[in-house]
C-alpha cells in the first residue's frame, strides 16, 4: 500500500465521498472552509496497486509539536478485512510521520474499525437518518402526530440557500442557546467561511413572520449535516421545529441527498433532543473512539 498527498482533484474526491456517503469532516468543502480560516489541510489517498482503497482529509496543527487530526476518517472505499484496515492505518500514520508529523489524533467513523492507537476518548453515538421516499412511514407515532398538527396550522416558512439577513438573528439566538445549555458548536466564522465558498451548499429554513425558529443544514453531495438551530418556547408549543425538520428532509431528499447526519445523541444531558432526533426514524450509530498515536 502507498499513500499519496494532495494528488486528487475536487471532482474525483467528491465522487468517492458520495459513493461512500462520507461525513462532513471528510468533504472537500470542509477542507476548503478550514483553509479560508488559515488552517492547514492535506488530502491523502491510500492505494493498493492501481486501486484507491481509502481517503483521509487531515487537518494539521502545531502546538510545539506537529499534530495531525483525522476526524471521522479515513473513508474506506472498498470492503476490507480488519487486518487490511490496520495496515492501511499504519500506512497513513507512517506517511504523515515522514512529513514531520509528531502525533496523529484519529476518530474512525465506526467502532468496528481497527484502532489506530491508544483510545483517549470514548466513542460518541450519532443519529443517522436515511432519506427515502418512505420517510413518513418511518416516523414514530408522537413525532408524526406533532407534524400533522403543525401542517394543519399552515405555518409559513421560508428556505434560504445563500447568506441572508435571517442568518444574523439565527446565529445570535443559537449562540445564546449554547451559553445557556453549555454546549459548543463550530464557531460562527466557520459558518461564514462555508457560506462564502461558492461550491459549498447550505439549506436554512426559518419562520417568515418574525424570528421564532430556524434550522441550518450543511449540504455535501450525497449527505448533509444538521448544523444549528433555535426554537422559541412559543414555536415549540406549535411544533414548528418538527415541521422545519420535515421540510428539510423532503427538500434534501428531492435533491439527491441520501443521508442526513443529525449529530450527537446525548441521552443523559439532552434526553428530549435525543428523542426528537430518533423520532424521525433516525438510527443510532456508534463512532470509533478518538485515538492517539506517536
Amino acid at each position: 500500500m502507498n499513500v499519496r498527498f494532495d494528488q486528487m482533484n475536487r471532482l474525483t474526491w467528491e465522487h468517492h465521498c458520495n459513493a461512500a456517503q462520507a461525513p462532513l469532516q471528510q468533504r472537500w468543502s470542509y477542507g476548503e472552509t478550514v483553509l479560508r480560516l488559515g488552517g492547514q489541510v492535506s488530502r491523502l489517498s491510500l492505494h493498493d496497486g492501481s486501486q484507491t482503497v481509502a481517503l483521509a482529509q487531515v487537518l494539521q496543527r502545531r502546538a510545539g509539536l506537529s499534530i495531525a487530526l483525522i476526524t471521522r476518517g479515513p473513508i474506506w472505499l472498498v470492503p476490507a478485512a480488519q487486518s487490511a484496515r490496520a495496515a492501511g492505518l499504519r500506512a497513513f500514520k507512517n506517511a504523515l510521520r515522514k512529513r514531520g508529523v509528531h502525533m496523529v489524533l484519529m476518530t474512525p467513523e465506526s467502532d468496528e474499525n481497527a484502532r489506530p492507537g491508544a483510545a483517549i476518548m470514548t466513542p460518541a453515538t450519532i443519529a443517522d437518518l436515511a432519506l427515502t421516499s418512505d420517510m413518513r412511514a418511518d416516523l414514530r407515532g408522537k413525532w408524526r402526530n406533532r407534524l400533522v398538527k403543525a401542517e394543519a396550522n399552515h405555518i409559513p416558512l421560508s428556505q434560504h440557500r445563500k447568506r441572508c439577513p435571517e442568518h444574523d438573528w439565527l446565529f445570535a439566538k443559537e449562540f445564546a442557546q449554547q451559553q445557556h445549555r453549555r454546549y459548543r458548536n463550530l464557531p460562527r466564522r466557520f459558518t461564514e467561511a462555508w457560506l462564502a465558498d461558492a461550491q459549498a451548499k447550505t439549506l436554512t429554513i426559518t419562520t417568515k413572520r418574525r424570528p421564532q425558529a430556524g434550522m441550518m443544514f450543511l449540504c455535501h453531495g450525497s449527505t448533509a449535516t444538521y448544523h444549528l438551530g433555535w426554537t422559541s418556547a412559543e414555536a415549540r408549543k406549535s411544533s414548528v421545529h418538527t415541521l422545519m425538520l420535515w421540510r428539510a428532509m423532503e427538500t434534501l431528499h428531492s435533491e439527491g441527498v441520501q443521508k442526513l447526519d443529525l449529530g450527537l445523541l446525548d441521552t443523559v444531558r439532552a434526553p428530549g433532543l435525543a428523542r426528537f432526533k430518533l423520532g424521525t426514524g433516525a438510527k443510532p450509530r456508534r463512532l470509533g473512539p478518538t485515538c492517539l498515536s506517536f
